[in-house]
């Protein structure tokens, strides 16, 4: 679904910059999601530029919670999965404490019926 090593675009490039977040709409990516998903199953993979403090995802629109997804402190490529609700616009928020590459892919979504 995601994949910043990619060409720029919404699901695309640039790299996540260290301390800043991004926000991806999961219902237009080019999944053929539904606009009604409240919850989303991802594989969430890291690609650190050096190391990673911790990269953290949750529903845009929402406060960045206190808590990480994954960490690469020695600089690896890693992955975990996770299951992230829906925020606005059925958008999940990415946050990394240092410069890296992310790649979200969809496993499923859950809707309300």
């Amino acid at each position: 679904m995601v994949d910043t090593r990619g060409s720029a675009g919404p699901f695309g490039g640039p790299i996540l910059g260290g301390g800043t977040s991004r926000d991806f709409a999961v219902p237009s990516s080019p999944c053929n999601i539904p606009s009604g998903v409240q919850a989303c199953s991802l594989n969430v993979t890291v690609v650190p530029a050096k190391s990673l403090g911790y990269l953290t995802i949750w529903p845009a629109g929402q406060p960045q919670p206190f808590v990480s997804t994954l960490n690469s402190w020695d600089g690896r490529v890693a992955a975990n999965a996770a299951i992230v609700p829906a925020g606005q616009n059925g958008a999940v928020s990415v946050y990394v404490t240092d410069d890296a590459q992310v790649v979200l892919d969809l496993n499923g979504y859950f809707t309300a019926q």
